[in-house]
């Protein structure tokens, strides 16, 4: 072969440094070398050829000289005017065969580039003909993707608009004048066969050639430039990958020769990817009758007339899952395991990419169902057929020893996409779910993947999202629930210890899969309540990691604010592991176990609080500055909730711990109440401001109580302004009742506190002896009774108790020392609320503890303003 490459050796083709290669002389060897593609009398000589032109391609020397404009080959050929005969040679010698030895994969793993050159024997017993079409296509496939307009494109039928993104490709049956081209030829010879058992197909019968084709095909997909004419000419013209997946796909493994079942296994894998790719550009072109023809073909495996959104789907077998089978045919052979570790190795390599394929485009399928004009019982059907048909096959796979990493993490991938594209429709009361039985088959095999010895955290990570999706659709199904339960019990032990090491493993690049093993645990923790982790976790060190973890993220949270960071995962297992930390504060001895571990100690030291003080006030532009204080209201809320669960033990040497956390964090509490925000702008930011105002409350002392009341009157009144004409949302409904109670708490306690504002004069929260205003107070008592005509809720009924408790303590101790005036507010006070005493009235009639004690409230407040004396007074709470 050295002897072949060097055949051009003494022409210099591209001249000393400096010259021109564009030269007369030149010029003609470029061409010369291209008349020698297609020389029959020694294909020697034409192997040669194509390698220089290989060479030239890549060479900086003849690339084109800016994005838009054409290859210099390329211009050679044209000036010479040799570019027909250019592609007449390309297509005869691709149209070229001979049997096709399928030895191209040596014991020692090289491929037929290196054999070809280093092995003199090797191009004898492959065929010189078959190496010609591999180069050809090797050539178009390296080419296709560099920018410019070059002799690739045009081999392919592209027209020189290509470089405007105007590119067709045309038929050389339909269009006067189109010269058939080479990727004519390759459909033509893909699809040679199909449907007639008799009759050899090209990618069965040379196989290294039909797998170079289908990559072709990816490649042109796939960029850009040409994506959109190749899906258009494969769907318009040929309908090509519909016949190709039937007929192809369907194909059942042959294991009697290893270097065969490799080939087999990357061409199902690159028709996968491909087919994947026309979906997807069919979709975003509107091509919706081909995208539903096209998913029903890999849900179903039919190629039929009834595809239509009315008519019943053929009940076909998955191809998805008649490939997974052959992938599992693959793995259980006797043969694998006498095989040598690199062959080995490539096999479980090839059985991983289809694995992959199936995985990417079966998520794909699931995922576009909605955009897809399907009935949704047809794609009920779809997706319970998908299901029902690949998970026994997954299960299998994952208990099997001949599985490699590679497999495992496909494996799993492909379990999730069929997990979360199923169940993500389940809060559709119309659409039936799952059986427990099938589910039970899911999660059984990603149990088994997750204790397999040789699994890994990638692998691992997929399996965990796999549980964790299961049980989000069995939570509507106590039969399910029950078996997953089972399931998960008896390798309760096992798994929660799996997932603690995964969820704190020092491993870089893996905030992905340590959020998912973070789920995990905490899930597990709730499915089996029965089992109490927290001991096994202490005594496994996790408590003492997992609070370490975070305070090794407290600078990568930094990092995650900043506008500039583009990925945020890190923000997202950060959210997580306080999920799991505030499902830990909640069990029994769990708060206990965080404080010992240090946990409030480190949430004092976070750096993270005080970013709004530290940040430089020129870094952010006004966007980004709302971007950034976005970031950190999401890195502060899974914190304040942890913060409140730790708080509710109000007698606690933990609710000391968290009151003087509090205290010594009450700048940056008091800037997210009072200076920083005018008023939440998202839900996110409306919930913290929730939870900080429930802190500020909860945490307060009897000599603190009126200071923290001062703060949270501002947030009371913004809220309440900006809340007057629109529907009180949760959290706005829990500003108000924490802001209110305690008002309630402070005017109950004290007797020297006056809380309410009897003229209604409007109040900066300064002067501690009036904080709320009458109307204030009267327009919080209207909305909580209009929120509970809609919904009864606790939080309203006692909103409403405290207000009448305030009203009532404010008339007892009202501080006038002139009676007239007192006569005088109280008939104020009297008149601003009859009309919701009216609205009220109703409410006290129902049996309920809650109704009741307001009904009394009414009741002390009617006997008060009679008793002042005021005229019309006794009538008002009648």
């Amino acid at each position: 072969m050295r002897r072949i490459f060097s055949i051009l050796g003494p022409f210099d083709l591209y001249g000393a440094t400096g010259s021109d290669p564009l030269q007369r002389s030149r010029r003609d060897l470029v061409v010369q070398i291209f008349r020698l593609v297609d020389y029959p009398e020694n294909l020697e000589v034409s192997v040669a050829a194509l390698h220089a032109i290989a060479d030239m391609a890549d060479s900086p020397v003849f690339a084109a000289a800016t994005p838009h404009s054409t290859h210099k080959l390329y211009s050679i050929l044209e000036a010479a005017g040799e570019l027909p005969s250019i592609m007449e040679a390309f297509v005869r010698r691709l149209e070229r065969e001979e049997t096709e030895q399928v030895s191209l994969i040596s014991g020692d793993g090289r491929g037929w580039h290196e054999r070809a050159h280093d092995e003199e024997g090797f191009i004898a017993s492959f065929g010189l003909s078959n190496l010609v079409r591999l180069q050809i296509v090797d050539f178009l496939i390296r080419n296709v993707s560099k920018p410019g307009y070059n002799l690739a494109h045009y081999l392919l039928g592209f027209n020189p608009s290509l470089t405007t993104c105007a590119a067709t490709i045309l038929h050389p049956s339909s269009h006067e004048g189109v010269q058939f081209s080479c990727l004519h030829l390759v459909l033509e010879l893909l699809a040679f066969g199909l449907g007639h058992p008799s009759t050899p197909i090209v990618a069965l019968d040379h196989p290294s050639f039909g797998l170079k084709c289908y990559e072709l095909l990816v490649a042109l997909l796939s960029n850009p430039r040409t994506s959109r004419a190749t899906a258009n000419y494969l769907r318009d013209q040929e309908d090509f990958f519909r016949k190709q997946l039937v007929f192809v796909a369907r194909e059942p493994v042959d294991l009697t020769d290893i270097g065969y079942t490799i080939l087999e296994m990357q061409q199902k894998a690159a028709l996968l990817k491909g087919a994947m790719l026309d979906l997807h550009t069919s979709m975003a072109e509107g091509a919706w009758s081909y995208a539903r023809k096209l998913s029903t073909v890999l849900a179903r495996g039919t190629i039929g007339e009834k595809e239509s959104a009315e008519a019943p789907l053929d009940a076909g077998q998955s191809l998805v899952a008649v490939m997974m089978s052959s992938v599992e045919s693959v793995l259980t052979s006797e043969y694998l395991s006498a095989l040598p570790s690199v062959v080995h190795d490539q096999i479980v390599s090839a059985a991983g990419s289809l694995v992959r394929a199936n995985a990417k485009i079966s998520q794909l399928v699931l995922a576009s169902l909605d955009r897809i004009p399907y009935d949704r019982q047809a794609i009920l059907s779809i997706q319970s057929h998908l299901v029902t048909s690949i998970v026994p096959v997954i299960g299998r796979l994952q208990a099997n020893q001949s599985a490699d990493h590679v497999i495992l993490e496909n494996c799993a991938a492909l379990s999730v996409a069929i997990a979360s594209g199923f169940f993500r429709r389940v809060d559709s009361a119309e659409l039936p779910i799952l059986s427990g039985d099938e589910v039970s088959a899911l999660a059984a095999g990603a149990i088994r993947g997750i204790l397999r010895p040789d699994s890994n955290l990638p692998c691992r990570g997929y399996l965990y999202s796999v549980i964790c999706e299961a049980s989000h659709l069995m939570s509507q199904d106590a039969s399910g629930l029950s078996s997953l339960k089972s399931l998960l019990s008896k390798e309760h032990v096992r798994l929660i210890e799996i997932a603690a090491v995964d969820s704190v493993v020092p491993a870089v690049d893996a905030d992905g899969w340590k959020t998912m093993a973070t789920t995990f645990l905490r899930d597990m923790i709730c499915l089996i309540p029965d089992v109490s982790p927290i001991d096994r976790l202490v005594r496994i060190g996790y408590i003492k990691n997992l609070v370490a973890s975070v305070r090794i993220d407290d600078n990568t949270m930094i990092s995650v604010i900043n506008p500039s960071c583009q990925t945020l995962n890190s923000l997202f297992l950060w959210r997580s592991r306080f999920a799991l930390l505030q499902k830990l504060a909640s069990e029994p001895l769990g708060g206990e176990r965080l404080l010992e571990a240090g946990l409030i100690d480190t949430i004092v030291g976070l750096r993270v609080l005080d970013w709004h003080r530290t940040v430089d006030s020129q870094e952010f532009t006004s966007p980004n500055a709302a971007l950034a204080e976005h970031r950190w209201h999401l890195v502060l809320l899974p914190l304040a909730r942890l913060l409140l669960i730790l708080a509710t033990d109000s007698t606690g040497v933990i609710f000391n711990s968290v009151s003087a956390l509090v205290s010594n964090r009450s700048i940056v509490f008091e800037s997210l109440i009072r200076f920083k925000l005018q008023f939440p702008s998202s839900d996110e930011h409306l919930e913290l401001v929730s939870l900080i105002s429930q802190l500020f409350a909860q945490t307060a002392s009897p000599q603190t109580r009126l200071a923290r009341l001062s703060i949270l009157s501002h947030l009371l009144t913004r809220t309440i302004s900006s809340s007057a004409e629109r529907e009180w949302c949760e959290s706005v409904s829990s500003i108000i009742n924490t802001c209110v109670r305690l008002m309630a708490t402070c005017i109950s306690a004290d007797q020297t506190v006056q809380i309410l504002n009897f003229n209604n004069e409007s109040t900066d929260g300064g002067n501690r002896s009036t904080m709320i205003s009458l109307s204030l107070l009267i327009a919080i008592l209207d909305g909580s009774i209009a929120m509970i005509k809609r919904s009864a809720s606790k939080v309203h009924l006692t909103t409403i108790e405290a207000v009448l408790l305030i009203l009532l303590l404010s008339i007892e101790r009202h501080s006038s020392a002139d009676s007239m005036q007192k006569e005088v507010d109280i008939r104020h006070l009297s008149a601003a609320a009859s009309p919701s005493f009216e609205l009220l009235q109703p409410l006290t009639t129902k049996d309920k503890e809650d109704y009741l004690l307001i009904g009394n409230l009414l009741k002390d407040l009617r006997r008060l303003t009679a008793r002042s004396g005021a005229p019309g007074n006794q009538d008002i709470f009648q």
